[in-house]
């Protein structure tokens, strides 16, 4: 009797293996996918790459800068419907000010592309002093709602580790987070 519940247990095992080899195999034929890539290139490089993609097919990129340039130094951003090569919009948190303090972005970045159609952006920043001798980690908080997108609500906020930020939703609710000490909850206004 074992010996025949045994075999019967194989049997159902090849069958089930069969069935989902065959039902993979079957998705795709050799040759029918494509894929291309579009480097999205800038003479002062890019490295960790975020996107975004909202339900309508609008898509958000960043790229953090590479070679540091006082004058122009911040994370990159492009624009543009999925499937396309995606407009270069400029630098994201490049224009933020502190008083007393030189302010650059790219240290980090996350992008999310709201349900409302807002980009919401979150970047690590460095805060230095005028001496440009000590340096303060802080976290822009960029919500943009209107094509070309300009930045409409920018926030640095103070920051006590280097974990990652990241912007989250909730409706018309989003929230980044800066650290385990620090949360930043944005409401946007229509």
């Amino acid at each position: 009797m074992r010996k025949k519940l045994f075999a019967f247990q194989v049997a159902i095992i090849f069958i089930v293996i069969t069935t989902m080899v065959t039902s993979v195999s079957a998705a795709t034929s050799p040759g029918s996918l494509t894929f291309s890539n579009t480097p999205l290139t800038v003479p002062e490089g890019e490295s960790e790459p975020a996107i975004s993609i909202a339900g309508n097919g609008t898509m958000a990129i960043t790229g953090l800068q590479w070679l540091f340039d006082p004058a122009a130094y911040g994370t990159h951003l492009w624009t543009g419907p999925f499937g396309s090569t995606p407009t270069f919009r400029g630098l994201l948190d490049a224009d933020l000010r502190k008083s007393g303090k030189s302010v650059f972005g790219s240290g980090d970045a996350d992008v999310d592309l709201g349900s409302t159609g807002t980009l919401h952006a979150s970047t690590l920043i460095f805060l230095i002093n005028t001496a440009f001798n000590n340096a303060q980690l802080g976290v822009s908080a960029i919500a943009c709602r209107t094509a070309p997108l300009r930045v409409s609500t920018s926030t640095p906020a103070p920051k006590r580790s280097s974990t990652r930020p990241g912007p989250t939703a909730s409706g018309s609710h989003r929230t980044v987070r800066t650290s385990g000490f620090h949360i930043t909850t944005l409401k946007i206004a229509r």
